[in-house]
């Protein structure tokens, strides 16, 4: 026999709980985007990443005298 009381089921949960659930995924945003952004950073100080296409770099020369 279940002799535990039952505790009252709500449908939905107060507005608290959503702006507290949503704050932190805010916040976990933000602190996920800083740590993608500084690795990106420390491997491109690492190994320098050019995007450029081939055929649209051009080196400049110099004047020779």
């Amino acid at each position: 026999m279940d002799t535990t009381p039952q505790i009252p089921q709500y449908a939905t949960l107060p507005s608290r709980h959503f702006w507290r659930r949503a704050v932190a995924c805010i916040v976990d945003i933000i602190i996920f985007q800083a740590v993608i952004l500084i690795v990106v950073y420390c491997i491109s100080t690492v190994i320098p990443l050019d995007f450029r296409f081939a055929g649209w770099s051009y080196t400049q020369c110099g004047v020779e005298v």
